[in-house]
């Protein structure tokens, strides 16, 4: 979930703010991350922005399946960062979220 260059500061944040998510958020994450109910091809047409970090999960077969759900996203992926992004590079982060509104 980190990188070698997530700053320390980040990963002091998520090792101390992890643990101290009761057991039925963390559970429930889990969860529905994984019930096949949430996987579906059903079209987006609300607004869609995709923020990723760069990896090989998230693949141009995979950018493509996204945007022919949404066709309309906004799909962006960030080098250098590992899964908390917003935390490691916020000026990035947040200058593609302002930049789509």
């Amino acid at each position: 979930m980190v990188t070698p260059q997530t700053p320390a500061e980040v990963r002091k944040a998520v090792k101390e703010g992890m643990p101290s998510a009761p057991q039925h958020v963390a559970v429930s994450a889990m969860r529905e991350t994984f019930n096949p109910a949430n996987w579906n091809d059903d079209k987006i047409e609300a607004p869609l922005q995709v923020i990723l970090a760069k990896s090989p999960f998230w693949n141009a077969e995979y950018e493509q399946f996204v945007r022919q759900l949404a066709p309309q996203v906004d799909y962006r992926v960030m080098e250098g960062v590992g899964h908390f992004l917003m935390m490691e590079k916020p000026k990035e982060f947040n200058g593609a979220i302002t930049k789509s509104c």
